[in-house]
């Protein structure tokens, strides 16, 4: 009657450890907020300036919160396979996807599992090159 006790303490404690362990796997996330840098170079006329790289969006919008310090820039989405011709070279007259401002924040609807490639729309007379800091969230990144 002891063993039988015992056996079905551990298997019990064998089933929860399981389940616990399962449950880490699908609750443990990779890191889906980055703080993403555009630099803007001195002396440089308005225009739009890329990440180098992209974003793939978990869902179906994803959040980016702006530079504080820049407080007016516009940031520009725009779908990657779209964006490069075969050479490499960057196609012109390309659609932005706009973003809806929330809480401070700006919210893009996107396509799930699409990669995209995030510009600011910015220029900088100074002598200083300007780094542009935002964060995005619930993306992947890659980097060209």
């Amino acid at each position: 009657m002891k063993n039988k006790k015992k056996i079905i303490l551990i298997v019990c404690l064998a089933i929860i450890i399981i389940a616990g362990i399962i449950i880490g796997f699908f609750i443990n996330r990779k890191n889906r907020t980055f703080v993403i840098n555009i630099r803007i170079p001195a002396g440089s006329e308005e225009g739009i300036y890329y990440l180098d790289g992209g974003i793939n969006c978990y869902g179906s919008t994803f959040k980016l919160k702006p530079d504080e310090n820049y407080p007016n820039l516009q940031y520009k989405l725009y779908d990657a396979e779209a964006f490069f011709t075969t050479d490499g070279m960057v196609i012109g007259n390309l659609e932005a996807i706009e973003p809806v401002e929330k809480n401070g924040n700006l919210i893009f609807n996107v396509t799930k599992k699409k990669d995209y490639k995030i510009g600011v729309y910015a220029s900088n007379d100074t002598d200083e090159d300007i780094i542009i800091y935002f964060t995005v969230y619930n993306v992947s990144m890659w980097i060209d």
